[in-house]
């Protein structure tokens, strides 16, 4: 595997975005074509990467990517027709399109998902004594055979799949027995959710009511296609097309029976948008101003909600936390995806509609529509330098506890 230089990486982005609009434009558009992009490859500089490599690279959000994907293989918008809804001149960067689509997408239902598909294929060849493919070959035959087959384009963010495939099974299936297992398993897993909320009610309870004993937090962060600066209010969408944009991890933490109670912790987001060492570097850092409160050697109850974080991570640093006797013992739980608590959310949705009011323009601009975005101020800390926490468990130093 030959692994990507952050010299070629900062060299490129310079170039890149240091070109007018129009010629940014035509120099990702001329990525698309090369022979790799059928099979889901890009170009950066000479080396073949993946979709996601490629678009991380390049500091884009995925939307954006998609953005210029769909400009290639179906043209850019130059008008609009107000009464018939439908876009005018269309300019087609790919001029040839694939004919056996006809111009029709057929949807296949979205309970299923293209693994799905690829396990019930291995399952028919297993039957018939078939020698199996490889994924790889699924996704070319797919591509090759049945272009005018796809997935639903809905997004996965604060959805729950297994609620969906259960609420979409549920409206086609008529069999009383099949019909009653569904609702079986749906309702075991609502069960298997709640739990977690219990768990997490609890313990914010018990931290309120005894923030002497006890602390709790919940601790998550924010999209990060919606912390991207600069913003205007009056514009569509950010200035990602004539500016070179700086992306902001934004983690909020809601302490439950201590004061601040809302705190939000602002690191300038590097190359990777999720990496353990922030998530960790945040905690750290919260945990160093309630140092006063651990040196009592209490029960301290951490909770996250952090689904992109690293479980293996987060459970190292909490072990070392307990040996080094600064807290009596550490509780991590996560909540089931798609079933994240209202708190955070709402402060969160609050953000978000203070952005929309007014223009971001640099980091202090964010900070101030952070701090005054709710009634109750949120405390908005800039975290300079991330620790590499990562490389101090991979130099042994927890084999000392």
């Amino acid at each position: 595997m030959r692994k990507v230089d952050k010299k070629d990486i900062i060299d490129e982005r310079s170039f890149f975005y240091n070109e007018p609009y129009t010629r940014r434009v035509e120099y990702i558009l001329s990525k698309f074509d090369h022979p790799g992009f059928e099979e889901g490859y890009m170009l950066f500089r000479t080396l073949e990467v993946c979709k996601k490599t490629f678009y991380t690279l390049y500091g884009f959000v995925k939307q954006t990517f998609y953005n210029y994907k769909k400009a290639y293989t179906m043209g850019q918008r130059v008008g609009f027709h107000a009464s018939f809804k439908k876009p005018l001149n269309p300019l087609p960067y790919k001029e040839s399109r694939n004919e056996n689509t006809d111009g029709i997408i057929y949807r296949l239902p979205k309970a299923l998902s293209r693994d799905d598909v690829y396990r019930e294929i291995l399952g028919k060849m297993e039957a018939v004594g078939m020698t199996a493919i490889s994924r790889v070959a699924f996704d070319n035959l797919w591509k090759k055979e049945f272009p005018n087959y796809g997935m639903h384009n809905s997004s996965a963010f604060a959805k729950c799949l297994l609620c969906v495939k259960f609420t979409t099974m549920l409206q086609h299936e008529r069999r009383s027995a099949e019909r009653a297992k569904l609702e079986l398993d749906r309702e075991k897993h609502l069960k298997h959710q709640m739990s977690g909320r219990t768990v997490y009610y609890s313990h914010r309870e018990l931290s309120t009511s005894s923030p002497s004993l006890y602390l709790s937090f919940i601790h998550d962060a924010m999209d990060l296609t919606k912390t991207i600066i600069p913003r205007l209010c009056d514009k569509v969408k950010t200035l990602m097309g004539s500016v070179q944009p700086l992306l902001l991890k934004v983690i909020g933490i809601l302490n439950h029976g201590h004061e601040p109670g809302v705190v939000t912790h602002v690191m300038v987001g590097g190359l990777w948008k999720s990496d353990p060492n922030y998530t960790i570097t945040s905690i750290a850092k919260q945990l160093r101003d309630y140092e006063n409160f651990h040196t009592d050697k209490k029960l301290g109850d951490l909770h996250f909600i952090d689904q992109t974080s690293h479980p293996l991570f987060n459970a190292l640093m909490d072990d070392e936390l307990v040996a080094r006797g600064c807290c009596k013992m550490i509780t991590m739980s996560f909540l089931v995806v798609g079933h994240t608590h209202e708190d955070v959310d709402a402060f969160f949705s609050k953000v978000n509609a203070a952005q929309a009011r007014k223009d971001i323009e640099s980091l202090p601009h964010f900070l101030a529509v952070v701090y005054h975005a709710q009634s109750s101020k949120a405390y908005p800390r800039v975290i300079q330098e991330v620790a590499d926490y990562k490389e101090h468990v991979k130099e042994g130093h927890l084999m000392d506890y």
